[in-house]
């Protein structure tokens, strides 16, 4: 961890204590500085939370505007009767969902890309991907 000023390394492998780079102006932090410094972890993970959530929402709009149909892709896989959730740009959209909850996380969106002449993916910016999952079956026989 480097907060700009300083730093320290752990190494889990050798013993469970921390040791900070051999700085001559090296200082152990004050009340005042680890205040901050969790004030700043606090800031940063309700930053990430509110990004997950923004995904979330932005994904839901993005599904509720698709249609049912064929896609390049689909067919590119040896599935030309398959239907997808293709969205109003011609991609095909992949709900992502929390393993645990079931709740939309965010998509992946597959079109073609001219320029590499083939298919590109990308997961909705800012999604949490961790334990994201694209079901597929229903009850307990999940493929």
């Amino acid at each position: 961890m480097f907060d700009g000023a300083r730093g320290f390394v752990f190494d889990w492998s050798e013993s469970s204590e921390a040791k900070w780079w051999n700085d001559k102006d090296f200082r152990p932090w004050g009340d005042e500085e680890k205040r901050q410094w969790r004030e700043k972890r606090i800031s940063e993970k309700k930053r990430i939370a509110d990004g997950y959530e923004n995904a979330s929402k932005k994904a839901i709009k993005m599904l509720s505007e698709c249609t049912l149909g064929t896609h390049a892709y689909l067919r590119s896989k040896q599935l030309p009767d398959t239907h997808g959730l293709i969205y109003t740009d011609g991609s095909l959209l992949i709900p992502m969902r929390d393993i645990d909850t079931n709740q939309v996380n965010g998509v992946q969106s597959i079109f073609m890309n001219e320029k590499q002449d083939g298919f590109e993916k990308r997961f909705s910016c800012g999604m949490k991907a961790k334990r994201a999952v694209f079901r597929i079956g229903k009850g307990r026989r999940i493929v």
